[in-house]
C-alpha cells in the first residue's frame, strides 16, 4: 500500500486544490463557476480521482476539493480527502477567510480548521498534532503573517494584470502556504505555454517549475524533508479562466522517494462573467 498519502501531501499536490461559509453570499445566477475532474496517477497508475469546484459570487470565493481512490487505485491507496476554503477575490487578489480539510488512509484521519484575514492566520487547529521533536524548527508568529494562503486557496492564481495571461510572468510567483502544522512557500519558474483541449476547455496553459521550501514546522533532517527541499522535480501548469487574470491547476507533477505523483485535468468546465471570453 502506498505510505503517508495524508493531507499534508495530498492537498499540497494541488498547490505543489466550504462549501461556502460566513465569508460569501448565495451564489446569483451572474456568479462565475469553475469546475475541474483530475486524475490521480502514482508512477503511471490510476490511483484517484479529484474533483474542484469554484463558485466566485461578487468578491467572495468558495473551494471545495474532493479526491477518492479510483477502482484500480484502491489496491494502492485507499485515502481520501475533503477540503474547503472560502474567502474573498478582490482587485484581482485571492484573500482566504476559511480553510477546513479531513483526510482519512488505513494509517490515521487528519483533520485541518483555520481561520485568515489579512493574509495572516488568525486561528488553526490540526490533528493528529506535530511529534515533540528537539531538532524541528520552531513556527513563530511571524511565520504566520505576511499573504498567507491555506492549501486549497493556493491552487488558484490571479495575476494583476490580466493580459499578462500566457506569458512568462504566470510563474513570477512565490506563494506561501501554511498547511496546519508546516509553513513553507512554493517559489515558481517559467518552463513553457502551450494549448490544451478538454470536451469542455481549450485554452492556454502556462507549466512552471516549483520548489518547496520549507520555512518552519519541519524537522530539517528528516530524510523526506531533504529530499523534497532538494527535488527538482516538481511543476504546476495553469489554465487561464477567459482574460480575467485568474488561473486554474490544469497538472501538477510531484517527484516523491517511490515515484512520481501527477494530477491532469480530465476536464474543466467555466461558466459567468470571468470566462466570457475565451482564453484561445
Amino acid at each position: 500500500m502506498l505510505r503517508g498519502f495524508r493531507i499534508r501531501s495530498a492537498i499540497a499536490a494541488f498547490a505543489t486544490l466550504a462549501v461556502a461559509s460566513g465569508a460569501s453570499a448565495p451564489a446569483r445566477a451572474e456568479a462565475t463557476r469553475i469546475g475541474g475532474v483530475y486524475g490521480v496517477l502514482f508512477s503511471g497508475i490510476p490511483i484517484a480521482r479529484a474533483t474542484f469546484s469554484l463558485v466566485i459570487d461578487g468578491d467572495a470565493y468558495s473551494l471545495k476539493i474532493k479526491m477518492r481512490p479510483a477502482a484500480v487505485g484502491r489496491a494502492v491507496s485507499s485515502g481520501t480527502v475533503d477540503a474547503e476554503a472560502a474567502g474573498w477575490y478582490k482587485n484581482g487578489a485571492i484573500i482566504p477567510a476559511r480553510f477546513t480539510a479531513h483526510s482519512e488512509d488505513e494509517e490515521d484521519i487528519s483533520n485541518v480548521q483555520m481561520l485568515l484575514g489579512d493574509g495572516a492566520v488568525q486561528q488553526s487547529a490540526a490533528s493528529p498534532a506535530l511529534s515533540d521533536a528537539p531538532d524541528r524548527v520552531p513556527l513563530t508568529s511571524a511565520d504566520l503573517k505576511g499573504g498567507i494562503l491555506d492549501p486549497a486557496s493556493a491552487a488558484l492564481l490571479s495575476l494583476a494584470r490580466p493580459d499578462d495571461v500566457g506569458t512568462k510572468a504566470v510563474c513570477d510567483q512565490d506563494i506561501k502556504v501554511f498547511d496546519g502544522w508546516t509553513r513553507f512557500n512554493i517559489p515558481l519558474s517559467y518552463r513553457s505555454t502551450e494549448t490544451v483541449e478538454t470536451p469542455s476547455y481549450k485554452g492556454t496553459v502556462v507549466n512552471c517549475a516549483a520548489r518547496w521550501v520549507p520555512v518552519a514546522g519541519h524537522r530539517p533532517n528528516k530524510k523526506t524533508v531533504v529530499f523534497m527541499k532538494n527535488n527538482k522535480r516538481i511543476g504546476i501548469s495553469y489554465a487561464a479562466i477567459g482574460r480575467s487574470g485568474l488561473m486554474v491547476p490544469f497538472r501538477v507533477t510531484v517527484g516523491t522517494l517511490y515515484g512520481t505523483l501527477t494530477l491532469v485535468a480530465e476536464d474543466i468546465k467555466a461558466t459567468g462573467p470571468l470566462a466570457q471570453t475565451a482564453s484561445n
